[in-house]
């Protein structure tokens, strides 16, 4: 099975193409991506390689998000133009599955950088039955989050801005932190690859992005109230 992946919801973008067993990943940042205009030609690069190039091709995927506007944004058009024009059904993973997917932890909190002093953050508990979500995907302020019970591992981007906040706010919570855990298209390929081979590729008409938080800047009052009360 041949499928392309794309990550774009933070600043590190990453393209990814898994046939059979082999993976190979393109990574650079959100900045380059705006120079060059769009990923279209990393895909068409990464998939030279294949008989038929792009037409080889069994499914398309991305992170759906929470993450960057711009980014995701980036991610479904050139996936879902893909997906048209070869017919091909598409595995949308949420950004915060893809960073948990990379943590062999029993308990995990992935915690994202949603800029404006919040979090993007939801929880995950791995068993015997693999990675399953036990929360709903929020955006809040660090000092909001509150973590049941105790063996917990952050990960994610948001470790960096308010890891410790997170920490201090759930004493004895948290096991470990895993700052540079990204969403990255290589994972998001290989559960992709696990979703269309267990069936459940979606049609075009089925895929939704994961904005969680609607407003993405503060208005000039909001700003202002938030300054008066720091």
């Amino acid at each position: 099975m041949n499928i392309l992946a794309i990550e774009s919801s933070t600043e590190t973008v990453s393209v990814a193409l898994l046939t059979g067993d082999a993976l190979v990943e393109w990574e650079g940042t959100a900045e380059q991506v705006r120079r060059q205009g769009n990923l279209l030609g990393v895909a068409d690069e990464l998939c030279r390689g294949l008989e038929e190039g792009v037409k080889s091709l069994d499914c398309i995927a991305f992170g759906r998000g929470p993450g960057a506007f711009t980014g995701l944004r980036t991610a479904c058009s050139l996936s879902l133009g893909l997906a048209e024009a070869l017919a091909l059904p598409v595995v949308t993973v949420c950004s915060l599955r893809a960073v948990a997917l990379q943590v062999e932890a029993v308990r995990i909190c992935v915690l994202l950088d949603a800029r404006m002093s919040q979090l993007y953050w939801t929880l995950f508990e791995r068993d015997s039955t693999g990675l399953r979500q036990i929360a709903p995907v929020l955006c809040s302020a660090p000092g909001d989050i509150v973590l049941p019970g105790a063996g917990w591992v952050l990960a994610g981007s948001g470790c960096v801005v308010a890891g410790d906040l997170v920490r201090s706010k759930n004493p004895g919570a948290c096991d470990a932190t895993l700052a540079d855990c990204l969403p990255r298209a290589a994972t998001l390929a290989k559960e992709a690859e696990r979703e269309c081979r267990e069936g459940r590729g979606l049609d075009r008409a089925q895929v939704e992005l994961s904005y969680v938080r609607d407003n993405v800047a503060l208005t000039i009052r909001e700003r202002l109230a938030q300054k008066a009360s720091s």
